[in-house]
């Protein structure tokens, strides 16, 4: 907790001070391609712990602030415990492997204190997490119909796609009436995730561009 507070991974150490704004600019659960990147895992091939991209965020916000646990988690949006915090970076120090890990949220805290960032997660957190509808459930089948012939397409993936693009957030903290409640339920929209063809993400990406606009918000999709 002290190395990244004190951002002792890096040549500019310096006494940390509250940096809370930085929440704004990071999406609850860390964007995937630095996620996949910092994730550190055991030698049986499994991540070191459950969600750790939110986690991650979590850490990149800790870095040089003197903000405590529980309040930087409260400000992240996630749900993570103190516990599950102290556990992950008590894990990183420990590791030889995973000084890289530490220092890499230092470098992305000092980015985005210093040119911002494009998007208001924390704005979006609030507008869009009560919504319990992004699109059309019947369109939405009619192109899965049409491009994978599934007449039991689940319209829910589509609704939980927009909103995790919207905000940075995992779908469980979308509206309860999208939301993916059991394991079974989150393993699919992962799936869905990974199989998701060009076809259909365009469609979905101008939707969500509609609804930014719907709301004033002259924000990139993601």
């Amino acid at each position: 907790m002290a190395r990244l507070r004190h951002r002792t991974t890096v040549a500019s150490t310096r006494a940390p001070s509250n940096q809370d704004a930085r929440a704004r600019m990071l999406p609850t659960a860390l964007w995937p391609a630095w996620a996949l990147r910092l994730t550190p895992w055991h030698a049986s091939g499994k991540p070191v712990a459950r969600r750790c991209d939110e986690l991650l965020s979590v850490a990149c916000l800790l870095a040089g602030n003197t903000t405590s646990i529980r309040a930087t988690v409260r400000l992240t949006g996630t749900t993570v415990t103190s516990h599950n915090v102290s556990s992950l970076l008590a894990e990183l120090t420990r590791r030889p492997d995973c000084t890289g890990v530490l220092h890499a949220p230092i470098l992305l805290a000092d980015h985005l204190d210093q040119h911002g960032s494009p998007i208001d997660y924390a704005r979006r957190r609030a507008l869009f997490t009560c919504h319990s509808r992004f699109i059309d459930p019947e369109q939405w089948r009619d192109l899965q119909r049409r491009l994978r012939s599934n007449p039991l397409a689940d319209p829910a993936h589509a609704q939980q796609w927009i909103f995790h693009t919207l905000t940075g957030s995992p779908p469980r903290r979308a509206h309860p009436a999208i939301a993916p409640m059991t394991p079974p339920q989150r393993g699919q929209y992962l799936r869905f995730r990974w199989r998701i063809l060009p076809a259909e993400v365009q469609p979905l990406l101008q939707t969500a561009s509609a609804i930014l606009d719907e709301h004033g918000i002259d924000e990139p999709v993601q």
